[in-house]
């Protein structure tokens, strides 16, 4: 058996040539690096060589008849949450590609894809979560025995992470932002006061509802961090977090049937990742502040959370404010708790 590989276009992908029992046969290696391709026409070359490989009826289903498979066996052995991810990375991934099946997605429409998400505003984390997810939906069709071919994630490098290391304001530089915010612009003050204040995160906060998130009653009023059709919360965890004196008296007065409380002026939204993005007028507060500008949300949003660790709030109580695990509190905060000296009564 005669074999050979062939470039299409000058820096186009290699096609395995051969001939199998006397007809000529050709496919896409979906590579464009020679040597990669030499490895696998080298590959291919033994296992057409083996007749029971040969008789091995090939599977290659299309990507929806997989995803019908893989979501009924995710519903049985995974939480619905991984079920969850794995569909928006999935839906993402056929949606850039637009292929019909899976044999159809090769490491190069991969590593496109990690560039796409990169370009769409995806973090470093998150391109990497989602190369992992879409791994594991090849990796359980091959286990399962519903494709014969290879996994295309396999080899694709993936982005560095390092954790940030975010810092917070002090409770006088906050009062400061919040004082130049209310001169400068009605919803540039909202904006701090709920990210101060209420420890919200930044798509929590552009994602708010009139009608939805708050609870006007002057004895418990509540802001609601509640999913709806357009917005799906972090920890899939709806919480109520009492609502501040100062932001009830900033907002109760214009409060309103229904819509969202923060409305972009730019045409289409001016939507990257988010439906509204306050980032560069924050950015501009924070500097005619004289205050750093690194990570605006989630600085303010710490600054909830160091204000009240250090005013000593159980540590339970805040992770509940700002919908986190306990656990996660006292990772970040720890340096903020009060000494405990009941760990000397021994």
């Amino acid at each position: 058996m005669g074999s050979e590989i062939r470039q299409r276009g000058k820096k186009g992908t290699w096609w395995y040539y051969g001939f199998w029992n006397g007809r000529p046969h050709r496919f896409s290696l979906r590579l464009t690096n020679k040597r990669e391709a030499e490895a696998k026409k080298r590959n291919w070359d033994v296992r057409l060589s083996d007749s029971d490989y040969r008789a091995t009826k090939k599977k290659n289903p299309t990507c929806q008849e997989h995803w019908e498979k893989h979501k009924a066996w995710m519903q049985e052995h995974r939480e619905p949450r991984t079920l969850e991810t794995h569909e928006m990375f999935w839906n993402q991934l056929l949606e850039f590609t637009k292929a019909r099946r899976l044999g159809d997605i090769g490491k190069e429409n991969i590593e496109q894809f990690k560039k796409h998400r990169k370009q769409e505003g995806n973090g470093n984390q998150t391109v990497n979560n989602g190369l992992k997810d879409i791994q594991a939906i090849y990796n359980r069709a091959i286990k399962e025995g519903w494709y014969t071919g290879t996994n295309p994630v396999i080899g694709v490098e993936r982005y560095p992470v390092t954790q940030k290391v975010r810092d917070s304001h002090s409770k006088e530089e906050l009062e400061r932002l919040v004082s130049l915010a209310e001169e400068r612009d009605r919803c540039l003050h909202w904006i701090v006061l709920l990210l101060g204040y209420a420890g919200l995160r930044r798509k929590e906060l552009v994602y708010l509802k009139w009608d939805l998130c708050f609870d006007w009653n002057s004895k418990k009023p509540l802001i609601k961090i509640v999913a709806h059709e357009d917005f799906k919360i972090k920890t899939h965890q709806e919480r109520n977090i009492p609502m501040p004196r100062v932001i009830y008296e900033a907002m109760a007065p214009y409060a309103e049937e229904s819509g969202y409380v923060f409305e972009s002026n730019v045409p289409n939204g001016g939507k990257h990742r988010y439906r509204y993005d306050p980032r560069k007028a924050l950015t501009t507060l924070l500097k005619d502040a004289g205050l750093t500008t690194n990570d605006p949300f989630q600085r303010l949003r710490r600054t909830f959370g160091s204000i009240h660790i250090a005013r000593g709030r159980p540590a339970g109580i805040v992770a509940a404010w700002m919908g986190n695990s306990e656990s996660v509190i006292r990772k970040h905060y720890a340096g903020l708790m009060p000494y405990d000296s009941q760990i000397d009564d021994v």
